[in-house]
């Protein structure tokens, strides 16, 4: 636990060799781990970093190995106030915690401004910081209408959020969600990609063993729809043994989907080897990428596999796809949840080479306009409108 004495003083030392006139950004995100958020978190991490900001990185659970590389010049610490409890009570006095812990940690730190990640802990956070003058932007990756929430963070979300800065929603369809607050204090910046990573990205490891293959990626989780993608390419595989099917991600649904393989009879032509860090190499290794969500904030994937050239067949989800695939341009898009739908786009795909060149192709120039830098300009936008010295000194 960072409360300790000697946490303090750690605490303390690092901040007092950094510069007293660069900016200090404190970011706050449950965990570390292998999500949109997460990497957003540290995309801003590496570019502020660059900047030379002060940055510390709060995460609710205990540190532990991140998924994502972090700036050396990040300052990690880690609650160990994470995880779920039981009972009405207990979950109260957990949150009690948390907001004075969180609250604990800000008055220490004295960060120009917080940026929280992920619903319940924006609202954690907000009231963490109640009282403070440092000014809070608060970050929603997922649809609010249709994310599974609990009534009670709902309707914390509602009272608490008019008193954040700054709303920052991945897509409009998410910021339309925000209406009831002023246009003044809702600003939409899509996730980003690293156009130079992906394109700079050698063949990994892990080659596929088949001529031919359709990629997925996401967490394993119901709402990502991946039983629905392999009722799809059953039939498929079995006319068509020499393509195949790649899922990148790890979940809770791990079992119930390898169970799913084995009973459609397909488990030599479909691999699960869980998240990897850098899938570049194992997209360009495919011929189509599939995202059939039930529902996004974003997206970011399907985005990554058009960078990579790959024709995407994805849920008509909005927002998500739908927002960022222009039917029959970039991709096909096809309605939720319809097995035979999302089977007769692959198997069209499957057979038709040059439709894929030509739908991929289109996909690359359409992620180009989510490319790093220009996403990294919005939050650069945004950080002067808050705090306008950071003009003045453009070498912050």
């Amino acid at each position: 636990m960072p409360t300790s004495a000697s946490a303090k003083r750690g605490d303390r030392g690092f901040y007092n060799r950094r510069l007293a006139l660069s900016p200090h950004i404190s970011f706050v995100i449950p965990s570390l781990g292998p999500g949109g958020a997460e990497r957003v978190l540290v995309y801003l991490a590496h570019h502020w970093a660059n900047r030379g900001f002060r940055l510390s990185i709060i995460t609710l659970e205990p540190k532990s190995a991140s998924f994502y590389r972090l700036p050396l010049a990040a300052h990690w610490i880690g609650l160990g106030v994470g995880g779920e409890t039981c009972g009405l009570g207990k979950k109260i006095g957990a949150n009690f915690r948390r907001i004075k812990i969180l609250r604990q940690i800000f008055d220490r730190l004295q960060p120009d401004v917080i940026i929280s990640f992920l619903p319940e802990t924006n609202v954690l956070v907000l009231l963490a910081n109640f009282g403070r003058k440092a000014p809070v932007i608060v970050t929603e990756h997922s649809d609010p209408r249709v994310l599974p929430s609990r009534g009670t963070w709902r309707i914390a979300r509602m009272l608490i959020y008019p008193v954040a800065t700054r709303i920052v929603s991945v897509s409009p369809a998410v910021d339309n969600y925000f209406q009831f607050l002023p246009k003044r204090q809702r600003r939409v910046i899509p996730n980003g990609i690293d156009f130079q990573e992906i394109t700079g990205t050698q063949l990994p490891a892990l080659h596929l063993p088949w001529p031919h293959a359709v990629a997925a990626m996401g967490r394993l989780a119901p709402e990502k729809g991946f039983d629905l993608l392999l009722a799809a390419f059953a039939p498929l595989a079995l006319r068509q043994p020499e393509w195949g099917l790649i899922i990148l991600g790890e979940g809770p649904l791990r079992k119930d989907l390898e169970d799913l393989i084995k009973t459609l009879g397909i488990s030599s032509q479909v691999l699960l080897p869980g998240a990897v860090p850098q899938p570049y190499g194992v997209l360009k290794q495919a011929k189509i990428f599939a995202f059939p969500s039930h529902y996004e904030g974003f997206g970011i994937a399907v985005v990554e596999a058009m960078a990579c050239g790959l024709p995407v067949v994805a849920s008509d989800c909005r927002p998500g796809p739908g927002e960022l695939i222009t039917p029959n341009v970039d991709g096909i898009l096809v309605p939720r949840r319809n097995v035979p739908a999302l089977r007769q786009a692959l198997e069209l795909l499957m057979g038709n080479p040059e439709l894929r060149q030509r739908l991929g192709s289109a996909a690359r120039q359409t992620a180009a306009q989510y490319d790093l830098p220009k996403v990294m300009q919005k939050w650069d936008n945004l950080l002067s409108e808050l705090l306008p010295s950071i003009q003045r000194n453009p070498a912050a």
